[in-house]
């Protein structure tokens, strides 16, 4: 819980912080949202954590840097559901920026847009 009060220090995060931040994610996309949400995994293996309703992807990463690797589900995903109006990948970014169609929203911008009841 220090890493969702700001009070994280370093660099390297270790995977059961990013288990947290996805249940952290998951906690707060369930009551905020009355569509159904559920993930998505293709048979080659790629995964997406949360797909809300139909049209919105979530991918939640407890890091700062984001690689093309960590793409790759969000990329998979649009490749076979061509309807999805967002492809979001929520982190610990310093800025918010867009990859091709791929919005990088930072957790607390992202956590701000639900309570707002805005459309993610």
């Amino acid at each position: 819980m220090n890493l969702l009060g700001g009070r994280a220090r370093t660099r390297y995060l270790h995977p059961l912080c990013s288990a947290e931040l996805k249940f952290y994610a998951f906690d707060y996309l369930h009551p905020a949202e009355t569509t159904p949400i559920h993930n998505w995994r293709s048979q080659s293996g790629f995964e997406v954590d949360f797909i809300l309703g139909d049209s919105v992807a979530v991918e939640v990463k407890a890091s700062a840097n984001i690689g093309k690797s960590d793409l790759r589900g969000l990329q998979a995903l649009a490749e076979e559901k061509r309807k999805m109006k967002r492809l979001i990948v929520v982190g610990l970014f310093k800025e918010r920026r867009q990859i091709y169609d791929i919005e990088l929203i930072l957790y607390q911008d992202f956590l701000q847009e639900l309570w707002a009841g805005d459309n993610v």
